[in-house]
């Protein structure tokens, strides 16, 4: 039983480790539209298919660019797909919409929203919580939303949940937009 915990763990660790050691890329621009369109679940494919998921993707393209970095935001996006298709797997409606939206003139808004069973507001303040997890034993570290929350507030964003218009959850991003004008990075 121990094993079986520590493992999982100790590779977290080992990979966190290697990861840290690093360089962090500084956050830079990225067009949404091209962005999302280009890689939304690419590496997701075969757990989509094995779901029978259905990715929607609905990008405004007055998004236009947020600032953020490219693999640290791909890592952010595939876990909150990852845990939507999760929830979905089991439901008769196993639409996943990915959505981007300006906010004013100084943020944009990702959105991923699944049509599973929904964040019950009782565990909305703890879900982003380090080892806090909805899943079962040997399902998951309760790590993935942690590490997704701070990566965005690295990036000076906000990740937030809500319950979706249709059911289910929605996860929230909120990023600087960049501004026109501001020269773009190499």
């Amino acid at each position: 039983m121990i094993s079986g915990v520590l493992r999982p763990l100790l590779v977290f660790a080992c990979a966190a480790a290697a990861l840290s050691a690093q360089a962090p890329q500084p956050p830079k621009r990225l067009d949404l539209l091209s962005y999302l369109q280009a890689g939304y679940a690419g590496n997701k494919a075969n757990l989509i298919a094995a779901a029978e998921a259905i990715i929607e993707v609905d990008i405004d393209p007055a998004a236009g660019q947020v600032i953020a970095g490219n693999v640290r935001l791909q890592q952010v996006l595939l876990n909150l797909v990852s845990n939507a298709l999760d929830v979905v797997g089991e439901g008769e409606d196993r639409r996943i919409t990915i959505a981007a939206r300006p906010l004013g003139d100084q943020r944009a808004e990702i959105t991923v929203t699944d049509r599973g069973p929904g964040v019950p507001a009782a565990i909305r303040e703890r879900i982003f919580d380090p080892f806090f997890t909805t899943k079962g034993p040997s399902k998951g570290l309760g790590l993935g939303l942690s590490i997704s929350y701070n990566i965005i507030k690295d990036f000076g964003g906000l990740l937030a949940v809500r319950a979706g218009a249709a059911g289910g959850a929605e996860f929230v991003i909120e990023l600087d937009r960049a501004r026109v004008g501001e020269p773009a990075d190499a």
